[in-house]
């Protein structure tokens, strides 16, 4: 699973994402795009990292990549006051979309759970 990082610090995303911290702590910004084989698989993931929170000092968001109709790839932006923050998180998700790839290898998932994924509003984010 190809993880395709950029980082910038782009002020006014930051703004928009930064929930309970202040602009001015979220000066650091990583945003990865993680390409599955299928939409069952992404929107596993997807679920998985929609829900799993964000470490202390970091802000994570969750979205489907808005340049793949078939919503088969998953795109995390991570803001952090700290380099040190930054890795963390990164390093977290990282881990976490490891393990989701490994249990989908052993446990594929069906068609009907991604049809009931995109019914519930999974597919718009």
């Amino acid at each position: 699973m190809p993880a395709q990082p950029t980082a910038s610090s782009s002020s006014t995303a930051r703004q928009k994402r930064s929930g309970s911290h202040k602009k001015n702590d979220l000066s650091i910004e990583c945003s990865l795009r993680l390409p599955l084989p299928d939409t069952a698989s992404a929107s596993v993931l997807w679920r998985v990292l929609k829900t799993d929170p964000s470490l202390a000092g970091t802000v994570k968001e969750v979205y489907w990549w808005s340049e793949d109709p078939s919503q088969r790839t998953v795109a995390v932006t991570i803001q952090a006051s700290s380099k040190r923050d930054l890795r963390s998180a990164v390093g977290s998700l990282l881990d976490q979309a490891k393990l989701v790839v490994r249990t989908l290898r052993v446990y594929p998932p069906t068609t009907a759970a991604a049809t009931t994924a995109a019914d519930a509003g999974l597919s718009t984010a």
